[in-house]
């Protein structure tokens, strides 16, 4: 089975789009297995919204698909990697805004034709369906009223649909993204608070694969007292665990201990002692956020 791997770095088009009002940063890695394309979005800082909506645009050999930014886009029969692969991420209300574009390879430097595809499918969603004609055979019991067929937007997402659906945005039906007026000269975009805790967008990604970690491996107790509020099971080479708050994941974390742990982990994980009662035995632990994948230390959260 064929397998290719992209990923293209965002550039900020607009500005406004963060909860701090600096530039938006972040890449979309695109991985091909057989027929499938899985498309990844990480974006860090981008500021949650009241109203509209985020989405994303990738285009792979000539094809262009439009998809909610709602954490991995599944394409099926999607086409090959091997001329490069673009994303468009827009925020979406009366009509499409872009917001930040990233290309690979060969794919074209300019975002216009994924632009065209979101207005389009968003023109699509507005349409009216024609209402079936009666037969000849029935008689009309009322007469047609195209102003009652009209009130209706048969497309519409249900607001507990682009609810469940949002994982790095807070949706409400009315207003604007929230945030102080003057914090931005754009009207259509204000930097707000924070990404709000809880929308848990990476740990969806991954929980089948850890719960079944946690099915096959015994539970490992050694770092509760640390982490009295946890769940850890021992792999054989490492600890796999998950640190809750408030009830809700807040870091899926792999731990080792200091003696054994990689280079690569002591770079991006920190240093937590075993026991209150000694600095000098313990474990090299990376933490990563359950909302969004990005690797953390605790001192700069």
């Amino acid at each position: 089975m064929s397998y290719e791997k992209r990923v293209c770095v965002l550039k900020q088009i607009k500005k406004g789009f963060t909860a701090d009002g600096g530039a938006l940063t972040g890449a979309v890695y695109a991985e091909r297995l057989g027929s499938e394309l899985t498309v990844t979005p990480r974006i860090a800082g981008i500021a949650p919204l009241k109203a509209g909506r985020y989405a994303l645009a990738v285009w792979a050999d000539g094809q262009i698909f439009c998809g909610e930014l709602t954490g991995s886009m599944k394409i099926p029969d999607a086409p090959t990697l091997a001329h490069g692969f673009s994303a468009l991420l827009c925020f979406v209300k009366a009509d499409a805004q872009p917001v930040a574009y990233g290309y690979s390879a060969g794919a074209p430097q300019d975002f216009t034709l994924l632009l065209q595809a979101f207005e389009d499918t968003e023109r699509k969603k507005t349409q009216k369906p024609k209402p079936a004609e009666p037969k000849k055979s029935e008689k009309k019991k009322e007469e047609y009223d195209d102003d009652a067929i009209a009130a209706t937007n048969y497309y519409r997402l249900s607001e507990g649909a682009e609810n469940e659906g949002a994982c790095i945005c807070a949706q409400t039906q009315d207003g604007e993204i929230e945030g102080d007026s003057d914090s931005c000269q754009d009207e259509c975009a204000i930097p707000p608070r924070p990404v709000p805790r809880g929308t848990l967008a990476y740990y969806d990604e991954v929980r089948g694969r850890l719960e079944e970690a946690f099915k096959k491996y015994p539970r490992d107790n050694t770092l509760l007292s640390i982490f009295p509020h946890s769940e850890w099971v021992n792999s054989g080479g490492a600890l796999l665990g998950v640190i809750y708050s408030e009830g809700l994941p807040h870091y899926l974390c792999v731990a080792a201990p200091e003696k054994v742990a990689s280079d690569e982990m002591k770079e991006e994980g920190v240093f937590v002692p075993s026991s209150h009662f000694s600095d000098d035995e313990g474990y090299i632990i990376v933490f990563q956020s359950a909302d969004s994948g990005d690797y953390i230390k605790p001192e700069e959260s």
